[in-house]
């Protein structure tokens, strides 16, 4: 007797099959459509989730390595106050160590979502405070007891603080790859759901067919072209779009193993612009910014297609010249890029006045590495600063030896 209603409904089904075929598989084709549609749409919302998971790690990325950048700089300011003991290096040296903590914030609240990336952060935290806090006291002894005994104090510490915290910061880094590795992977799976669904609605209908590729071919161009975007950030300076640091010293050595095997010199010149902070604290950050940007443009037009031209943040510049074969050569250019920065900037119906100095090293007889031609050009550039401005000193290793020990 139970069974009676579930056999009633079974053969009012089949009947209803029997007299309207055609309603029916319509009626299921829509059920299937909306089916396929609702799984076609989570597909999407998992692709955006996907993509904003993927633009948090570049972002992630991109802060590690301006918190290294700005590591750098802050270390390059604070040996300036070792070797000249100017109070604009001590003030500038803590201004950059207020920007290293401001870097480190911003790579902590990325790290939040994470225990290991936390951990990681913390201890990074933990390094920094301890380096600058010794960076502190030596730039102290500097002050109170002289250049001699700020390098007895610092003797064998330095390059170990660093490479700590450069292992951290690299440690944090493989945690980001790995996560958007990962994210890559899900993103993969997704895309494969995706195409079984095209396929299944390609039966249902050409113009859900053309909407769904449509849809998938604007995500696909909008992640080919964040990825290009991100890429590119990786490498430029934002504001002006020259090179950054990591790829002038891609470039620098690449342009070392080309001079090695053909026996050739060639030059690397550090610039600084002369002026450029009363002009940015008199007419504000946005003309300092349009003034970068005019300096950008000025040397590109004064220099060749083949040269390098990077900003290495602030208002400093570097630059490698592969065909400046001699050093008189390099000097030219030196009092070419002088006086093409030298002339006046328009800014917001002001006009205003900054110069340039240069610092020159040249491969191989002032350095046969990377890192010791761009830190003896930053070394011939402070001597420029010091000598008066505007003008260029090529480095000479005996007279600069006495200097700093002077």
């Amino acid at each position: 007797m139970a069974e009676e209603p579930q056999r009633a409904g079974e053969r009012g089904l089949l009947r209803l099959v029997g007299k309207r075929p055609i309603a029916v598989a319509l009626a299921v084709s829509t059920v299937g459509l909306l089916a396929l549609g609702g799984v076609v749409f989570q597909l999407l919302e998992t692709a955006d989730r996907n993509d904003a998971v993927v633009a948090r790690t570049f972002t992630a990325i991109s802060r590690l390595a301006n918190l290294h950048q700005t590591l750098l700089e802050a270390e390059s300011i604070g040996r300036a106050y070792l070797f000249t003991a100017e109070v604009p290096y001590r003030h500038g040296f803590t201004t950059k160590v207020a920007e290293v903590e401001e870097r480190l914030r911003e790579v902590k609240e990325i790290a939040s979502d994470g225990g290991h990336e936390k951990a990681l952060a913390t201890r990074l935290e933990q390094q920094i405070a301890r380096r600058y806090a010794y960076l502190e006291d030596i730039l102290n002894i500097r002050a109170t007891r002289g250049p001699e005994a700020a390098r007895a104090a610092s003797i064998g510490t330095g390059a170990m603080e660093m490479q700590a915290i450069s292992s951290t910061l690299a440690n944090l880094k493989q945690v980001q790859s790995e996560f958007l590795r990962a994210r890559m992977a899900e993103r993969q799976q997704s895309a494969q759901a995706f195409r079984l669904g095209f396929a299944v609605l390609l039966l249902c209908g050409t113009g859900i067919l053309g909407l769904l590729f449509w849809e998938m071919n604007r995500l696909w161009l909008h992640r080919v072209k964040a990825q290009a975007h991100a890429q590119h950030l990786a490498h430029h300076d934002a504001l002006t779009g020259l090179p950054n640091r990591r790829l002038l010293e891609d470039r620098l050595k690449l342009q070392i193993a080309r001079a090695e095997r053909d026996g050739r010199r060639f030059a690397v010149l550090c610039l600084d612009l002369d002026g450029f902070k009363a002009v940015n604290d008199r007419y504000g950050h946005g003309a300092g910014d349009e003034i970068l940007k005019q300096v950008a443009s000025r040397l590109v037009a004064a220099l060749r297609a083949e040269d390098t031209i990077a900003r290495l943040g602030g208002d400093e510049f570097a630059l490698i010249l592969p065909r400046a074969y001699t050093l008189e050569q390099a000097q030219l250019v030196a009092y070419k890029v002088i006086r093409a920065i030298s002339d006046p900037y328009t800014v917001a119906d002001n006009v205003a006045g900054i110069g340039t100095s240069v610092g020159i090293s040249e491969f191989p007889s002032h350095g046969s590495d990377a890192e010791t031609l761009l830190e003896r050009a930053d070394l011939a550039l402070y001597a420029a600063k010091r000598a008066g401005k505007g003008r260029y000193v090529v480095w000479d290793g005996a007279d600069f030896a006495g200097r700093t020990a002077g």
